[in-house]
């Protein structure tokens, strides 16, 4: 429960505030359990408005009595789900608090068709206990045909391998225990309070003479012309129905698509990357000059930076940078609250844009959407580099023309060009040597970062042991061409011996001492 870890880590914070030398602070800058706690009482009015409106709207329709015993079985419905779920290894959180409101109209379903048959019967002057049973009795397989398949049709999401299926697996988890729950209450809730809430007389007949007069009333004889009226004119009703269709279809590509929405914290993080090469006092620079300015808006009240990466992983809604970019610096930005962090983008922007212009500056919001780096993307592939680097030109042209579109990021994942080596490698002088591809490999890998051999272990800490060619005098080699290449295979010189080799590994009985061997081992290359 990370609400109850924050309430520990409050404690233990203010204990260790008081240990600080003067004039140092610890600061909260994400701090994730007031975020979930202000989510889940969010979720929770929600859900309770929810419950409320659907009890009002059953009161108007099928009475108040109706609407009670409805009403209190819905209720009855999600707190018997809610132990269930945490047997099931559920959580409390968005996505299942979520759930309760995709199912509150499928939740009173089973309800509704029961206590409306138990309706007809006691207007048929049904007064005893199969009233109250038969509805139940007659309809309880095929409700529970229509419940098994409103919990099939989000199966697949419980089944999704990807990122996504983890995130809402309790979507289905929670629909699937409410859903059963319902059904399991329509047939044994509704009619016991049914039995409790209409007395004898409770239900009048208006008409004695005809047993169907509860469906006699202003509303359903609406209902009945309409249905009708459709049913004598069928090539209208259909035509109807079908431009409807259309009308929906065509419509649907004005809705907004995504998967998940943006989540509303009151903080954004900017990633701004310089151009390649870019020294790190350049960025640590820039970093204090947007630093400086951004503290200079009241509705600012934090900013923190990173330089090189992003922070160590505090949170699962959120992109991360490659590690150990030089060029590479990050802001995470606090407002007072969501709608000022909306008002202050653009103006952050307006900013970033005018006094950086060589810099690619994007702020982003926190999203369950992280997968992906941009909004729009295109990919080319191809043998030669001029051509895709040609319609990569003329596809952002095209973007750029569309007035939403951002100047600063829309670009390619292609690095400015730099200056490489080559190895050509003669396969018919490399078999009279027998010297294959991958020793030519791990010779260039030698004589340049290392060629790793062993990872040795100090506790927790990893430590590489590399084989490195270099100088007699120890310096790196320079001049590639002439580097020694080792075979593989037996019966082949080495450049090292063996036998020295394996005592560097089996002399050593400790971490310690093993890193000390291999220190005494560089002259050896």
């Amino acid at each position: 429960n990370v609400v109850k870890l924050g309430e520990r880590l409050d404690e233990k914070l203010a204990e260790l505030q008081k240990e600080l030398p003067v004039g140092m602070e610890i600061n909260q800058v994400y701090y994730q359990p007031d975020r979930v706690d202000d989510a889940v009482k969010d979720f929770m009015l929600n859900l309770a408005m929810s419950v409320g409106i659907v009890i009002i709207v059953l009161m108007f329709t099928m009475g108040v009595r109706g609407g009670v015993i409805i009403g209190s079985g819905l209720v009855l419905t999600i707190l018997a789900t809610f132990p269930l779920l945490l047997t099931a290894d559920g959580t409390l959180q968005r996505i299942s608090l979520g759930a309760f409101i995709v199912a509150m109209g499928m939740l009173v379903d089973n309800a509704i068709v029961v206590l409306d048959g138990i309706l007809i019967q006691r207007n048929k002057k049904n007064h005893g206990k199969s009233a109250y049973t038969k509805t139940a009795k007659q309809t309880a397989i095929p409700l529970l045909g229509a419940t098994l398949i409103a919990i099939a049709a989000f199966f697949p999401v419980y089944l999704s391998p990807d990122t996504a299926g983890t995130y809402v697996r309790d979507l289905f988890v929670v629909l699937a225990i409410s859903l059963s729950i319902s059904w399991i209450l329509a047939l044994t809730q509704v009619p016991l309070f049914a039995a409790m809430a209409f007395k004898k007389n409770g239900v009048k007949n208006a008409d004695n003479s005809s047993p169907d007069s509860y469906l006699d009333k202003p509303f359903y004889r609406g209902i009945r012309a309409i249905l009708q009226w459709g049913m004598h004119h069928r090539m209208i009703t259909i035509g109807l129905a079908t431009a409807l269709l259309a009308v929906v279809v065509f419509n649907f590509k004005k809705v907004d698509k995504t998967f998940f929405p943006d989540f509303n914290y009151n903080q954004c993080y900017i990633e701004h990357t310089l151009p390649k090469g870019s020294t790190p006092d350049m960025v640590k620079s820039n970093l204090q000059k947007i630093t400086d300015h951004f503290n200079s808006y009241d509705e600012v009240e934090m900013v923190v930076t990173s330089h090189g990466m992003t922070p160590l992983r505090y949170c699962l809604v959120r992109g991360m940078a490659t590690e150990n970019a030089d060029n590479y610096g990050e802001l995470i930005v606090n407002f007072k609250d969501y709608e000022t962090m909306q008002k202050m983008r653009p103006v952050l922007n307006d900013y970033l844009r005018a006094e950086f212009p060589e810099t690619m500056s994007r702020i982003r919001k926190y999203t369950l959407s992280v997968k992906s780096t941009h909004a729009v993307e295109a990919e080319f592939t191809g043998p030669d580099p001029a051509v895709l680097k040609d319609l990569s030109a003329q596809v952002q042209r095209l973007m750029l023309e569309n007035p939403n579109a951002d100047n600063y990021t829309v670009c390619d994942d292609w690095e400015p060009k730099a200056k490489t080596m080559k190895a050509l490698f003669d396969p018919l002088a490399a078999n009279r040597s027998s010297v294959t591809r991958s020793d030519v490999s791990n010779a260039i890998l030698a004589a340049t970062d290392g060629l790793p051999i062993a990872t040795i272990y100090k506790g927790e800490s990893a430590y590489p042991v590399r084989f490195r060619v270099r100088e007699s005098d120890g310096s790196r080699i320079q001049d590639l061409n002439d580097i020694p290449v080792w075979s593989t295979l037996p019966n082949v010189s080495h450049l090292m011996d063996q036998n020295t080799i394996m005592g560097l590994y089996t002399g050593a009985v400790s971490a310690d001492e093993l890193i000390d061997e291999t220190l005494k081992a560089v002259p050896l290359s």
